[in-house]
């Protein structure tokens, strides 16, 4: 009988050569060695035991299904892949633990580590570890913990001896690890800049196609021939070895690259500033024959010893014909694959290596935002506020019901954890939602309301705990209506179109919100003060005695209208109709409607079911009857980018310049967008709208609807299936006679 193996940080799921390459290796020499791979985890699935309590992470792991999976196993092979280090990888430490006490043995492979305390004696009961480099190894014996050194498993992947995309002759450049913006990336950037004569070519090691038809096994042949490879991507250094091409390597988030160039012996620089970019620039070129050497020193170790513990401590009889079982394994973690935004690397990487200025914007907003929260956290902030396992696992199935429309079930658990902490904010934002959903709307406004008003809030807004909360009774004192940091766009833009009764009733008001509406909401109500997240200083800090949060807004609408529903409105956002005027001209032709599209998320959570294909977008699109222009922020990241059948007007950037694009969104003569800020923008502006949402929809839609009077110009056309949007996009050419 086949013994059986649970497989756990299978990385398979993610669109990254390398991790495809090590799930590949792993599943063929599993299935090679007869065993049966029969449960396969990615980290998505065993995040949920990430604690820094490792008491907790433990618990958590025994009351939850991976037990019964362990009970079920001969043994535990774990991928330690690029995980456990600096404090990471504590769900697969976790996993090791339970298996150990469960006298499973646990294989620990492909690993790297550096900078693990409190796991020692896990790492001791292991029955193997192999690490993938020097200095790994050296850390670990420091420990006195048994380990063997074989290399990354990429090595014994099936890469494909033809070219996808060759780049032979040519000169290109990876994107790097995020944490290594301020040194990799900047240096990167600097250089490509100064160079553009040279035509580096821009190659991702993450894309959302290398999994169709195993592009990622093209990219050794791809590299060969190449002139040179600027990375900070381990395994980028593995494929550019594996194909004899010169590279300059820069560090990555661990010590694996200095420690796999350590374990070649051969004197290959790493830098991580322009002067040693440059110097590692022209050893490259100038010792061709030491990346041979090191395609030599790699090659030789083909033929991995990965799992000959595993083999000679269960052995099991092996298969020679491996091909449907592999082919069974890689097409289910291809599917799984595509249930995540698989583009989300690729897009933030070209953000970083394409258009510095929006980098260092994004680097000073950071900064800036660090700032402020240190600065509200020495004002207050209670830590002994803190979700407990309990309750995180109750939330897990609360979201579990919600998915299935079973809300009654998981309104029970959540009101039970509000029983338990009255402060648990996770909690009481899924009640509120869950109200809404079921049609009671002023309910769950108000529990919203309330949550925003919990002390362990105030550390992601910016103001005092200790202001009076403002119960909507006109004062002479003055009042702040605040925005947490980062609500959202499109929940600023919705829950500001109920600020004219407020601003009537209480003439001392300030508004804040995000800068890039500043222009707009001060055009639009010229009566109320607004001001920028940061933008009140300690002096206007002492001015301020009542305030109120965002959310507390519609509670104030329904107390000074005196009404039960959401008010008329067809419009409330105000335009400079010369400006407005000028992008009708530039877009319109005679005999056409000018029809805005916005069409994708980069947010990983939510892009699998938000965003819309680009086979359906041009469907749309490819009309004569219509102009299209796009309204999405970084379509240049995007493979749409430039097609002839959308106009993309680079002189407003979505991003950067929010009064520009709602000035280009009121200039449509309709919208059709995903659900984003560009949807309730153009709703604020009565554009007629219409918004193509998810099967399972966001809580805000479920409020348009209970009161259609409210943001009557948005139409939305929801999904009568998981997934399928076609029939969406006929409703919505039907009703724009695009058919």
């Amino acid at each position: 009988m086949k013994k059986k193996i649970a497989y756990f940080n299978c990385t398979g799921v993610f669109p990254h050569i390398g991790c495809l390459a090590v799930t590949d290796s792993h599943m063929r020499e599993l299935i090679a060695g007869g065993y049966d791979v029969f449960k396969i985890y990615s980290s998505l699935d065993t995040k949920f035991l990430r604690s820094k309590d490792r008491k907790i992470s433990l618990g958590l792991a025994k009351t939850s299904s991976i037990k019964n999976v362990i009970e079920s196993a001969d043994a535990l092979v774990i991928n330690a892949e690029g995980s456990i280090h600096h404090a990471g990888g504590r769900d697969l430490l976790a996993v090791a633990e339970l298996a150990q006490a469960m006298d499973t043995p646990v294989y620990l492979v492909n690993a790297v580590m550096q900078e693990v305390d409190g796991y020692d004696d896990v790492l001791q009961n292991c029955t193997d570890i192999t690490v993938r480099e020097q200095k790994s190894l050296e850390y670990l014996r420091k420990k006195k913990i048994d380990c063997r050194m074989v290399l990354d498993s990429i090595l014994d992947a099936n890469f494909s001896d033809t070219p996808h995309k060759s780049l032979a002759g040519k000169k290109a450049y990876t994107d790097w690890q995020a944490q290594r913006d301020a040194d990799v990336g900047k240096t990167t950037l600097a250089y490509i800049d100064h160079h553009p004569n040279h035509a580096y070519e821009f190659v991702p090691f993450s894309h959302w196609s290398y999994p169709i038809d195993r592009q990622w096994a093209h990219s050794v042949a791809n590299f060969k021939d190449m002139d040179l490879l600027i990375t900070g991507r381990h395994h980028a250094v593995y494929v550019a070895g594996m194909a004899g091409a010169a590279f300059v390597a820069m560090p990555s988030n661990t010590h694996k690259i200095e420690g796999t160039i350590a374990c070649s012996g051969l004197p290959i620089p790493i830098c991580d500033n322009y002067i040693d970019l440059e110097k590692s620039i022209d050893f490259a070129k100038n010792n061709p024959n030491i990346y041979k050497d090191f395609q030599s020193f790699l090659m030789s170790h083909q033929g991995l010893d990965t799992f000959a513990k595993l083999k000679a401590d269960l052995p099991s009889t092996t298969e020679s014909n491996i091909a449907p079982a592999l082919d069974n394994i890689m097409s289910d973690l291809q599917n799984r694959s595509f249930a995540f935004s698989m583009d989300q690397t690729l897009a933030e990487s070209k953000v970083r290596i394409r258009n510095k200025k929006i980098l260092s914007e994004k680097q000073e907003k950071a900064l800036e935002v660090r700032t402020l929260k240190n600065l509200i956290e020495k004002i207050v902030y209670d830590e002994n506020i803190i979700d407990t396992p309990n309750a995180r696992d109750a939330m897990r199935q609360a979201n579990l019901h919600i998915a299935e429309d079973e809300f009654d079930d998981a309104k029970r658990l959540m009101e039970n954890c509000v029983k338990d902490d009255p402060n648990d904010r996770a909690a009481l934002y899924t009640l509120g939602r869950i109200d809404i959903h079921q049609g009671n709307t002023q309910t769950g406004l108000e529990t919203l309301h309330h949550r925003s008003h919990l002390n362990v809030y105030y550390p992601k807004t910016s103001f005092h705990a200790g202001t009076k909360i403002w119960d909507g009774e006109p004062t002479k004192e003055k009042v702040l209506i605040w925005s947490s940091l980062g609500p959202g766009i499109g929940t600023e833009v919705f829950l500001y179109s109920l600020l004219p009764h407020i601003i009537e009733a209480q003439r001392n008001l300030l508004i804040m919100c995000d800068p890039r509406l500043l222009e707009t909401m001060r055009r639009t109500f010229p009566k109320a003060k607004f001001c920028g997240y940061t933008d009140i200083g300690e002096n206007g800090r002492n001015l301020i005695k009542h305030q109120c949060s965002l959310w507390s807004l519609p509670n104030l609408y329904f107390k000074h209208s005196q009404k039960t529903a959401l008010p008329d409105l067809a419009s409330y956002l105000k335009v400079d109709q010369v400006k407005c005027d000028a992008l009708k001209s530039k877009y319109k032709t005679k005999g056409k409607k000018t029809i805005g599209v916005s069409w994708h998320t980069p947010n990983p959570k939510t892009a699998h079911k938000r965003t819309l294909d680009d086979d359906l977008l041009l469907k749309m699109t490819c009309n004569e009857n219509a102009n299209f222009v796009s309204l999405q922020h970084g379509a240049e990241d995007l493979d749409v980018y430039g097609h002839e059948s959308i106009i993309f007007d680079e002189s407003i950037n979505p991003v950067l310049d929010l009064d520009g694009l709602i000035h280009q969104i009121a200039a449509m003569d309709a919208v059709v967008t995903i659900d984003n800020s560009v949807a309730y923008i153009a709703g604020a502006l009565g554009i007629p709208t219409y918004v193509l949402v998810p099967y399972r929809r966001l809580w805000t839609w479920k409020v348009i609807d209970a009161y259609p009077e409210y943001f009557s110009a948005i139409k939305t056309v929801q999904q009568g299936k998981e997934g399928e949007w076609d029939a969406c996009l006929d409703e919505i050419m039907t009703a724009l006679d695009l058919i």
